[in-house]
């Protein structure tokens, strides 16, 4: 009936009902409050990262550092260097 892919960002309505549902399916599976559904694996890295590796004023890291080697998948980089943490 529905294919999994939306065609456009959910950013611009690219979010449906039965996308809203399976979040809330998966999150009630793993007992968490919320989930997220990616679009594609780039988008799950690059954000993911950005997520985890985010510093604000109320709690800086300043000790983490994040180390890439030169094979890393493009999402990866991307992630990790629209964030302040130092990398290498």
């Amino acid at each position: 009936m529905f294919g999994t892919g939306s065609g456009a960002s959910p950013a611009i309505g690219g979010h449906f009902v039965y996308h809203e549902q399976l979040e809330k399916k998966i999150a009630a599976f793993y007992k968490k409050t919320e989930a997220i559904l990616y679009t594609t694996g780039y988008t799950a890295n690059s954000a993911t990262l950005q997520c985890m590796l985010h510093r604000d004023d109320s709690n800086q890291k300043k000790n983490d550092i994040a180390i890439l080697d030169m094979n890393v998948h493009a999402s990866v980089y991307e992630g990790v260097l629209t964030t302040t943490i130092k990398t290498f």
